[in-house]
């Protein structure tokens, strides 16, 4: 008998280990906003990518001195703070403050839920220098904007003055955009420093290797969250739609025939693939040229795709129609099963931006509209 309870209380113990270890542990937000009253609401959302929206992972009411404390076991992950008055619904995508919680802790946040915005946070990433410093550095550039549109707002605008504060705001934005090398360099191990290089470092051709540089510094953990897959991919992608690269083959459809449009149904042609938007001044100032030179080089061989990206469909099809466009016409919002959204496949960053694809398939020119008809020259000279 004595034996028996000697097993029984070694495994009581083991088993209090075991729950003590695996037990989940949480991060603790307390929150002393400005315009909070008792009753109202704060809610924790953060982004579940399996819904491709944001979800509520917590909330709790704030109490009668108009502070909240909400525990979540969300972590490493940017989360987003939604402050809601009493009898009023949430909108998960409006109206919120960003809080990254980096492993588990506790945070302190004070701001103003009216608008929403946030003074200070304290606790996890915000306690490491460069990120107090780069928090000060953003308030003097907030501070200066508010400054220029003062004075933009005058009947007579002291022009001296708005270029003093628009030289002294690019000298301290060029100081803030180095602190996130730092912060990278210094954190490496952070899904923080990630989230930094996917939020704050738009790849292009320009800066591809600056960016490949800093994604290598990322630690073991930082590499397997999301953000930091997100910026592989977006590297490998530009990568490999450089020039010299193979053109990624896609399926869509085109709205000027309602077939089904492939881009390898046109090897054998001079391919021109304009991404662009209704909303976008440069494309819409662009377009009466790449119109002349369709008429131009068409008859030639030359094709255009036009690719909408994050346009609205109504939008796109009246600037289509406004703008007289003459050629095959697709919309990268578009969903197809097993193919990537092409203008992220092409790491279209900016707008507009023209690729040009040879008979072959290979791009061989990447850039803007204004360097197409140089390019499209010399591929169809014997055209006058």
């Amino acid at each position: 008998m004595k034996k028996v309870l000697k097993w029984v209380f070694l495994v009581f113990i083991v088993l209090c280990a075991f729950f003590s270890l695996t037990q989940v542990r949480e991060n603790t937000i307390i929150g002393n906003m400005e315009n909070l009253s008792s009753g109202d609401k704060v809610y924790v959302t953060s982004y579940h990518a399996s819904k491709k929206t944001w979800v509520v992972d917590d909330s709790t009411v704030v109490e009668k001195d108009g502070t909240f404390t909400i525990t979540t076991t969300d972590k490493n992950e940017i989360v987003h703070l939604h402050f809601v008055k009493a009898g009023d619904s949430l909108d998960v995508n409006k109206a919120y403050v960003n809080v990254y919680l980096e492993n588990l802790g506790k945070y302190t946040i004070e701001g103003d839920a009216s608008l929403p915005s946030v003074k200070k946070i304290v606790g996890g990433v915000y306690n490491y220098p460069s990120m107090i410093e780069l928090d000060s550095l953003e308030k003097k550039l907030n501070d200066i904007y508010e400054q220029f549109k003062s004075l933009r707002k005058s009947d007579n605008p002291d022009t001296a003055a708005m270029n003093a504060l628009m030289a002294e705001y690019n000298e301290i934005e060029e100081k803030s955009n180095s602190l996130y090398d730092v912060i990278i360099g210094s954190y490496p191990d952070d899904t923080h420093s990630a989230y930094i290089l996917k939020s704050n470092y738009i790849i292009t051709p320009e800066n591809l290797a600056v960016v490949d540089s800093l994604y290598n510094l990322l630690g073991e953990k930082a590499v397997k969250s999301s953000y930091a897959r997100d910026v592989k991919k977006n590297i490998d992608n530009l990568s490999s739609s450089m020039v010299g690269g193979e053109a990624a083959d896609f399926a869509l459809t085109d709205i000027t025939t309602g077939d089904t449009l492939r881009l390898s149904d046109k090897r054998g042609s001079i391919v021109l693939v304009e991404f662009w938007a209704s909303w976008c001044p440069p494309c819409r100032a662009s377009n009466p040229h790449l119109v002349e030179l369709y008429k131009k080089y068409h008859p030639a061989g030359l094709e255009v795709i036009g690719v909408a990206t994050s346009d609205k469909e109504e939008n796109w099809k009246k600037a289509i129609e406004d703008d007289g466009l003459l050629w095959h016409q697709v919309n990268s919002s578009e969903e197809v099963k097993g193919q990537e959204n092409i203008a992220r496949r092409y790491a279209v960053a900016y707008i507009p931006t023209s690729i040009i694809v040879d008979k072959e398939g290979k791009i061989i020119y990447r850039g803007e509209p204004t360097g197409v008809e140089d390019v499209v020259k010399t591929l169809f000279s014997e055209v006058k």
